[in-house]
């Protein structure tokens, strides 16, 4: 059986999403089971801690009256997100671990225009099975 170009470009578009959605996936459950199982460090503490000031004040002034700024909008992201689900160091790993998924989905846009689809998905699994951005994808910092 012969494909037109037009079936053709569709067919492999298709396997193209179907292939990028089975590395969300996957990609999602690794960034998942690094927020379930690692203990938070300090930095991610300080975050959290941010996030708690800006709900209560409305900016991230610590008790010290020092203005928190590094990473300022990860930290309101975070306080948005525990307006929703609460201040609890799982929900304030969500932001980057949607951040890091947007990431995959970004890397694979830009391998399919700058070259072509295939480069596109080998490019995402790279990034879906990296350790670095299982790290940074997992913590409440704004590494994603």
């Amino acid at each position: 059986m012969h494909l037109s170009p037009s079936r053709h470009r569709w067919l492999t578009a298709g396997v193209m999403i179907a292939g990028l959605l089975g590395l969300l996936a996957v990609g999602f459950w690794l960034r998942w089971q690094f927020v379930l199982t690692v203990s938070p460090d300090v930095d991610e503490l300080t975050t959290i801690w941010a996030a708690d000031r800006i709900l209560k004040t409305g900016m991230p002034w610590m008790p010290s009256d020092v203005l928190y700024t590094r990473g300022i909008l990860n930290s309101y992201t975070i306080a948005g997100f525990a307006l929703v689900g609460g201040l609890t160091t799982t929900v304030a790993r969500l932001p980057s671990v949607l951040f890091g998924l947007l990431s995959i989905v970004l890397i694979w846009v830009i391998g399919w225009r700058e070259w072509n689809a295939r480069v596109g998905l080998v490019a995402a699994a790279g990034l879906v099975f990296l350790p670095e951005a299982l790290q940074a994808d997992g913590h409440a910092r704004f590494y994603a």
